[in-house]
């Protein structure tokens, strides 16, 4: 018999094996977490450059961590 990446997952199924780990569940909010307004929510944006956003990324490091955010 001929396998292929195809193949495998549909015997897999064929079989009945499923991952036993457990799912993510990175969209349920922990309760005692502080919750932040929106405070652009009421901003009515009419201009480029009316509104700026960035995202600062620590990334760990060996010798500790960088920041790849905007220089």
């Amino acid at each position: 018999m001929d396998l292929n990446r195809k193949r495998v997952p549909s015997l897999r199924q064929e079989m009945g094996h499923k991952a036993i780990w457990s799912k993510s569940r990175t969209r349920i909010p922990d309760p005692s977490h502080r919750r932040y307004p929106n405070l652009l929510w009421d901003l009515k944006v009419t201009r480029p450059d009316d509104v700026w956003c960035t995202d600062i990324t620590g990334v760990p490091m060996p010798g500790g961590h960088a920041s790849l955010g905007p220089q």
